[in-house]
């Protein structure tokens, strides 16, 4: 009859990207010519045929192991229970396909009929093939099981699967061992109900009972397992993986309703309710045969009968033993197995097991002198009789156990004393092992605090031989001055500033390092270097605290704040600086810098120059803290406005390309702060200060003047002639740099070297004696944590962020600025230092380059795929944009997610979330849309898959779905799309 089955599954070389037919599934019928994936009707679950009644459905339906395997099968769609499959031992894949061959000219169509019964019909509507007639693991409502078929479970977690047949006038359940083993008959059952006598050939599941018949189809036996006596009701008899046949009403509702019966109605009476060797006892209490338990701790045999082809024999006689199992056990089969031997005496019955390879185990009963024996052993069960006589022995593999011949105290006679070895030899040992431990420990922590004694005193000698040091603080002087720290001021590199006040009423600004490694070394670099310097234009180091964990700074506390507030204008009222003041403040800020590079004993390069950490004391002279760009610093002094600005026109949102431009125009003066009072433009310092300015920002790093001689351009003592135009600000470069600024968010131009505003390598000035940036070496009040670039509304930035792991090493990312999480990063697997550098080169490519910038290795490089970029946009939905010229976007962050999606983000087929490494095992995970669902895999050898959205029980599926293609977070859920944008899924990501 199988030789008809003409439906079959071949691998399919290509997958079908689109359904082929729409994914609707059809009813009743297919014709020959049909071929289908589970891709194809991936909207329906892979059914691609029903019932006329809708009940049933045929496709391919996802393994319990698996959501990427499928098996053909037949499925209760209410209750979702399989009726049958074709395929379960070899599930296939998405992309397998189903054929209806046109081969066998007979069959003219394939029904799935409404009692869920799958039929291949001929030509003249004879059945040539029905799947009622080769059942897999269940039986339904008027399907005939008839002798010569059989049901067969799933395989057990030991790899065992059971039978349902009819022979022998009788139905029986099977365990599939190497010589199938029977435990359960209806013959024997004590429900069964006898209506006449016959022999039973077929059988059928009818109303709410189990009826047998003869080959006249005469009733025979009936097997009630339901009060439910709805004759309309539909039933399945299930053969679980256990052994055990389970009824369950489908019904109508939305899960089965299973009936209390059983088949074998005693949990014991199973082969493996316990596991082989073990003896189960009562409701399913399982214990180790205490025969075997005492030579084995395992529970084992030990022996492996598949080795028994072999020529020598591994099994042999004097390889192995017999061990009592004990008093009081019966064995399943007993009651269903022929003995292998009659009227044998119990030491023949041992021979014959001994002298055969493949016996496990026998079992001799006394009073008949039957001997079986059993090829594989499943669990024992306990009987209080003692077995009725029955004595049983399990074949042990030994090395030297003692013969089992003698009985139960023979067997076990070696046992105490092998304990009191293990035992011994576990103690000794454990004390060893205690005392090198209590040795090692108190060595390393001797060492240890030997080695922070000697660094502890070797930092305090340090500190105390220098030369003209600070005020020494202990940690509770400042700890009571800050108010414990009460009154935060900002925050540097390094550590938080708070605002303090000492006993005598003078103010204080309190920088507590915070940190180790990097911090150590950036405090002795300032108490030891700038605890000597006195300087009018550098904030003074009045004291410090070295006391064990704590390392603190105390400076002087500036009254006015820092420079930015002074110049720049927020709103109407704000006091702004005039002309003298801003010229003191630049020559002051000049000066301090100049002692710095050149007059020190150490020569000091201050890597982050900007109006926020020029600090001014109450007659507004210029104090300097971790200050970079001088030159960019004058030019805001004198506009009165910040270098960048979006809201300006395009021609003067960038304010250096537009002082050049201004400059070859010959209109200088015009840039200079309008609203600044008491400034006469032919006042020579003006000019002055502009053109120097200009020197101070050249791209040419060798045309740049040093600091003194900055101090005598700005104070007329050196001519300052007009500078060339710079290759990298000239106005040329950029016409087009702020055109068609999209309303949603900022952005930077080519040249525009981000890295400057983090820092700037010290490497640059001709020095011998440097100390590498950063080094901060004043209070910073106010830094921007590396972010240079801010989407309009201020919610995200993006710059270089500290790593988790190391605050030297960067990622250039976006981050959402109020909660500081991350959103997307460049380079996370390749952190760079604070020395190298962005560059947006003026090809439109923007590299990020390693081991200083300048001509260092590429570290990331955007791909803009050729095409020519005029600007990079920071939008307020957090997306990072490169504009071309023509408006168009090149290339979006939204596109290249990493770990993060956001609200608004399109997560599509072909993109794919991955995760930072496990800090465990240094595995990663990823997310991805593919084969219309969503998946988590990890990312070992070969991927696995640990989760899917379509197995997701909190989906909603829209009964207009489609085949997913992409995906959103809107409002409080995850959105999932078709290819037309309509709406196919929803998962609630409410709390």
């Amino acid at each position: 009859m199988r030789g008809f089955f003409i439906v079959f599954l071949t691998t399919c070389l290509t997958l079908f990207p689109h359904p082929l037919h729409g994914g609707v599934p059809y009813t009743g019928s297919i014709t020959p010519g049909f071929e289908g994936t589970q891709m194809n009707y991936i909207n329906n679950n892979g059914i691609f045929l029903e019932s006329n009644s809708s009940a049933f459905g045929f496709g391919f339906v996802t393994t319990p192991a698996s959501v990427t395997l499928f098996t053909l099968s037949i499925v209760h769609k209410p209750t979702s229970r399989l009726i049958w499959s074709a395929n379960r031992a070899s599930p296939v894949s998405n992309s397998d396909k189903l054929q209806l061959d046109d081969a066998n000219k007979n069959a003219s169509r394939m029904e799935l009929r409404d009692s869920g019964n799958l039929v291949v019909v001929s030509g003249d509507g004879a059945s040539i093939w029905e799947s009622f007639d080769h059942p897999t693991d269940t039986l339904i409502t008027n399907q005939a099981f008839k002798e010569g078929m059989k049901l067969t479970s799933n395989p057990s977690s030991s790899n065992m699967s059971y039978s349902l047949e009819i022979k022998s006038g009788d139905m029986v359940l099977s365990v599939d061992s190497s010589t199938p083993q029977t435990y359960w008959s209806m013959g024997n059952d004590r429900g069964r109900i006898i209506e006449q006598n016959g022999v039973v050939t077929s059988s059928s599941l009818l109303g709410n009972s189990w009826r047998f018949f003869d080959e006249k189809q005469s009733l025979l036996w009936q097997f009630v397992y339901s009060d439910n006596k709805d004759d309309n009701a539909t039933w399945i008899a299930v053969l679980g993986n256990n052994g055990v046949i389970s009824f369950s009403n489908l019904g109508s509702g939305v899960s089965a309703a299973d009936s209390s019966t059983k088949i074998p109605s005693d949990q014991c009476a199973t082969p493996e309710p316990c596991g082989s060797y073990f003896t189960c006892s009562g409701s399913k209490v399982c214990g180790c045969v205490s025969g075997l338990s005492r030579v084995r701790s395992d529970c084992k045999s030990g022996i492996d009968t598949s080795l028994c082809n072999n020529k020598k024999d591994n099994n042999a006689s004097s390889r192995v033993e017999l061990v009592n199992a004990g008093d009081g056990v019966d064995y399943f089969a007993l009651g269903f197995a022929s003995p292998f031997s009659k009227k044998a005496s119990l030491d023949s019955c041992k021979e014959f097991c001994s002298s055969n390879c493949s016996c496990l185990g026998l079992f001799f009963r006394n009073s008949s002198g039957d001997c079986f024996l059993f090829d594989w052993i499943g669990s024992f069960k306990a009987s209080g009789s003692g077995g009725s006589g029955l004595v049983s022995y399990i074949k042990v593999a030994t090395n030297g156990l003692g013969g089992g011949d003698n009985g139960e105290e023979e067997d076990g006679k070696h046992f105490p004393y092998i304990v009191i070895i293990v035992l011994a030899t576990v103690f000794i040992i454990g004390c060893l092992i205690f005392v090198a431990f209590r040795i090692h420990r108190r060595t390393r922590t001797k060492t240890i605090l030997d080695a922070d004694e000697e660094h502890s005193s070797e930092e305090d000698n340090f500190l105390e031989n220098l030369s003209g040091m600070p005020i020494r603080f202990t940690f509770k002087d400042l700890q009571s001055a800050t108010n414990n720290f009460s009154i935060k001021l900002g925050q540097g590199g390094f550590g938080s500033v708070y605002e303090g006040t000492l006993p005598d009423g003078s103010r204080l600004a309190v920088k507590k390092l915070e940190g180790i490694g990097q911090g150590k070394k950036e405090f002795r670099a300032e108490v030891s270097i700038i605890g000597s310097i006195h300087h009018l234009h550098l904030v003074r180091l009045r004291g410090f605290c070295a006391e064990g964990a704590h390392r603190l700074l105390v400076y002087e506390f500036l009254a006015k704040g820092s420079l930015e507030k002074w110049i720049f204008r927020r709103r109407d009222g704000d006091i702004l600086l005039d002309w003298d003041t801003r010229f003191n403040i630049a020559v002051g800020t000049a000066k301090g810098l100049a002692y710095l590079h050149e007059d020190c004993d150490a020569r000091i390069i201050h890597c982050d120059i900007k109006p926020e950490n020029i600090l001014l004391d109450d007659n507004f002279n210029a104090k300097k803290s971790d200050v970079y760009s001088y030159g960019m610093v004058l030019l805001e002094l004198i506009g009165g406005r910040k270098n960048y600005d979006p809201s300006e026109s395009s021609e003067k949102c960038h304010f250096p390309s537009y002082a050049f431009k201004m400059m070859e125009e010959g209109k200088l003066l015009e840039i200079v702060d309008g609203k600044m009072k008491n400034v006469d433009v032919d006042d020579e310092r003006v000019q002055r200060a502009m053109k120097t300015a200009l020197w101070c920002i050249q791209e040419d790093m060798h045309l740049r003047p040093s600091m003194s001689k900055v101090v005598q351009m700005l104070e007329g003592v050196f001519h300052v002639v007009q500078p060339p135009s710079s290759s990298t600000l000239g106005s040329r470069l950029y016409s087009s740099f702020c055109k068609s600024i999209s309303e949603e968010g900022g952005g930077f131009s080519p040249h525009k070297q981000a890295k400057e505003e983090k820092t700037r390598k010290a490497g640059s000035y001709e020095n011998e004696n440097v100390l590498q940036c950063p080094l901060s070496i004043y209070v910073d009040y106010i830094n921007n944590y590396g972010i240079f670039l801010e989407s309009i509304n201020k919610d995200f930035g993006f710059g270089f962020i500290t790593t988790p792991d190391d605050v030297t090493l960067f990622t250039l990312s976006i981050v959402h600025r109020s909660s500081s999480r991350l959103i997307w990063s460049a380079n996370r697997a390749s952190p760079v230092s604070n020395s190298d550098k962005l560059q947006f080169q003026d090809n439109g490519n923007v590299v990020l380059r390693g081991e200083g910038g300048g001509g260092g290795p590429e570290v990331w490089r955007l791909d803009n795929s050729g095409k020519s970029a005029s600007r990079i946009e920071l939008r307020d939905s957090g997306n990072l944009v490169v504009v071309s010229g023509d408006g168009a976007s090149i290339w979006e962050s939204f596109e290249h997610p990493t770990d993060t999606l956001i609200t608004n983000q399109v997560l599509k087929e072909g993109m794919e979330l991955t995760s930072n490494a496990s800090s465990t095992s240094n595995m990663t995970y990823s997310l991805e849309i593919k084969s219309g669902d969503m998946f988590l895999s990890v990312n070992s050898l070969t991927p696995q898959v640990y989760w899917s959205m379509r197995s997701d029980r909190g989906r909603i599926i829209d009964k207009y779905g489609g085949v997913v293609t992409s995906s959103s977070l809107l409002g409080n859920s995850w959105m999932f799309f078709d290819d037309k944008q309509s709406f196919s899924w929803e998962w609630c990501v409410c709390g």
